[in-house]
C-alpha cells in the first residue's frame, strides 16, 4: 500500500503559495496601518487645538511657547508615530500678563497653499497659536516658516511674510510634489486658533462702563471716576479738547473752561463748575495696545443759586458760618429754599430747625412768606457775592426752641 504525503515538488508549490499569500497580505495590511496612524494623529491634533483653545479662552493668553504647551492645556504631546507635536504662538499672547480682550491683532500668519508649488494661497492673519504633527515622514516639509527652503519647492511668486510676522506655509495634506528628482509626501497635520475665535468665546468688549453722569451744581465740588473694562491697562482718557485751564495731565471736557477737567491717566472728572448749562461731549479711552472705546455723555450743570438755600460749609466750634452756595451767584434765593447740610458741618445746627432766608446778596431783604433769619455777629458778602452770616454761641439759631 502506498503511503500518502507531499512530494518535494508539491511541498515547494505549497511554500510558494504561502509566500505569495503572506506577501499580498503584508502589502494590503501596511497601507491600512499607515492610514490608521494618520487618522489617529489627525484626531490627536484636532483634540490638541480644542484643548489649546479652551486654555486660551479661560486664561486670556496662550500657553508659554518655552514650556510644554500641550501638557499645560491638558492635550497629548505625541502623535501616532510617537513624535512630539509642534507648537508656536503669537508673542502678544504668549503666557501670563497678556489679555486677548485687549489685543486686536497678532504677528502670527498662516498661508494655506492651494497648489503643490504654493504659487497660490489663502492668507490667514491674526493667528494665536499653531499646532501640528510632522506626519509619517517627519520632514516638516508641509509646515515651514520659509517657502523657499529646499523641499518646499516654491521658487517664484512665493507668499511674502509681512514684516515682523512669523509665518507658516501649509501644504495640502498628502499632496504629491516632485522637486530635484525627489517626491515628497506632504503629510503634516495642522490646526491653528485665531484671535477672533478666542475673543468671541471670551465675550470680549472693550468699553467705558459709565453710561451717564450725575448732575453737577455751580460752586459745588464735583468728582466722578470713569472706568474701562475689557482692555489692557494703563489707559489714556481723552475728550479731544486741549488742557486749557486744567492742571497738567488733564484736559477740558468741552471747548471752553467750565471748571471741570478729565484726568488723562485716571479718568477722574473733577473740579468746581462755574457755568450752568447742558454739556455734551465724548470721552475716548485707549489701552496700552492701542485699542479704543468711546462713550458719549451729557452733563447737566445746575445753577445752585436757584436750587439751594443756606449751605453749611464750616463749623469752628465757637462760630458757625453759612454762605449762599455757588460761585458768582447774583440772583435772589429761590422761594422756599431749603437748608443744605454738607459734610463737615456738625453740632449746633439741626436739619429740622427753622431758618429765614434773604433775597439779596447784602442780606437785608427777607424772602416773602418766610420769617427773618435771627443772627448775631458779623455779616458780609464775599468776592463771589456769597452771603455769609456768623453766629457766635449758637443759641440764637435754634429758633424752634
Amino acid at each position: 500500500m502506498r503511503q500518502k504525503g507531499f512530494t518535494l515538488v508539491e511541498l515547494a508549490i505549497v511554500m510558494v503559495v504561502i509566500g505569495l499569500l503572506i506577501g499580498l497580505g503584508a502589502g494590503m495590511i501596511w497601507p491600512l496601518i499607515k492610514q490608521a496612524k494618520y487618522t489617529q494623529s489627525r484626531d490627536i491634533v484636532n483634540a490638541a487645538k480644542t484643548a489649546l483653545l479652551g486654555y486660551t479662552v479661560k486664561n486670556g493668553f496662550a500657553p508659554l511657547s518655552t514650556s510644554d504647551a500641550f501638557g499645560a492645556a491638558g492635550a497629548r504631546t505625541l502623535d501616532a508615530w510617537t513624535r512630539n507635536l509642534i507648537y508656536s504662538d503669537a508673542p502678544s499672547l504668549d503666557g501670563p500678563g497678556y489679555n486677548a480682550c485687549g489685543v486686536t491683532a497678532t504677528t502670527l500668519t498662516v498661508f494655506e497653499c492651494t497648489n503643490s508649488a504654493c504659487s497660490t494661497w489663502n492668507q490667514k492673519s491674526n493667528i494665536v497659536f499653531i499646532a501640528y504633527s510632522k506626519g509619517e515622514d517627519a520632514n516638516d516639509a508641509a509646515t515651514t516658516t520659509n517657502p523657499s527652503t529646499p523641499g518646499f519647492g516654491c521658487t517664484s511668486n512665493c507668499p511674502s511674510c509681512p514684516g515682523g510676522d512669523t509665518c507658516f506655509y501649509i501644504r495640502q495634506p498628502l499632496s504629491g510634489y516632485t522637486a530635484g528628482g525627489a517626491t515628497y509626501a506632504y503629510d503634516d497635520i495642522v490646526q491653528y486658533g485665531t484671535l477672533d475665535e478666542i475673543r468671541s468665546a471670551r465675550n470680549c468688549s472693550f468699553t467705558i462702563t459709565n453710561t451717564s453722569l450725575p448732575n453737577a451744581a455751580t460752586g459745588a465740588l464735583y468728582s466722578v471716576a470713569l472706568n474701562g473694562a475689557g482692555g489692557t491697562p494703563p489707559y489714556i482718557w481723552a475728550t479731544g479738547q486741549a488742557q486749557g485751564a486744567c492742571a497738567s495731565g488733564s484736559v477740558r471736557l468741552v471747548g471752553s473752561d467750565i471748571g471741570l477737567c478729565l484726568n488723562a491717566a485716571t479718568g477722574l472728572i473733577s473740579g468746581t463748575p462755574t457755568t450752568a448749562n447742558v454739556y455734551n461731549f465724548t470721552v475716548t479711552l485707549t489701552d496700552i495696545n492701542g485699542v479704543t472705546a468711546s462713550q458719549a455723555f451729557t452733563l447737566n450743570v445746575i445753577d445752585s443759586c436757584a436750587l439751594t438755600g443756606i449751605n453749611i460749609v464750616n463749623n469752628t466750634n465757637t462760630a458757625l458760618y453759612f454762605s449762599r452756595n455757588g460761585s458768582g451767584c447774583t440772583g435772589p434765593w429761590a422761594a422756599g429754599a431749603n437748608l443744605n447740610t454738607q459734610a463737615g458741618a456738625s453740632g449746633g445746627v439741626q436739619p429740622n430747625d427753622t431758618y429765614y432766608f434773604f433775597t439779596d446778596g447784602g442780606c437785608t431783604s427777607a424772602c416773602p412768606g418766610t420769617p427773618n433769619l435771627n443772627y448775631s455777629g458779623a455779616k458780609n458778602t464775599d468776592s463771589n457775592n456769597n452771603c455769609q452770616m456768623q453766629f457766635t454761641g449758637g443759641t440764637c439759631i435754634r429758633s424752634d426752641l
